[in-house]
C-alpha cells in the first residue's frame, strides 16, 4: 500500500471504511457481469453470495479494528 493511500485511508471514519469496501464487491460484480460471468449476472447467485460478502466485511472490519488498535486482538496479553 502507498503511503498517500494509507494516509487517505487512515482519514477515513469507520463507516466510510466499510462504504469503500462494500463498492469494492460491486465493482467486482460489475467487473464479472462486463467480462461474461453469467453466473454473477443471476440474481440468484448474487442473493447467495450475500452471505459470503457480510462475512467478509466482517472479517474487513475485525482486521480493520485491529490494525488501528482498538479491538482486544490488537493488544495481545
Amino acid at each position: 500500500m502507498r503511503a498517500s493511500d494509507a494516509a487517505w485511508a487512515g482519514a477515513l471514519s469507520p463507516a466510510q471504511r466499510m462504504a469503500v469496501a462494500d463498492d469494492l464487491f460491486v465493482t467486482v460484480r460489475d467487473v464479472r457481469r462486463a467480462a461474461g460471468d453469467w453466473q454473477e449476472i443471476d440474481n440468484r447467485a448474487w442473493e447467495a453470495t450475500l452471505a459470503a460478502r457480510i462475512f467478509e466485511l466482517a472479517a474487513f472490519r475485525r482486521f480493520d479494528e485491529a490494525n488501528r488498535g482498538s479491538s482486544p486482538l490488537a493488544n495481545p496479553g
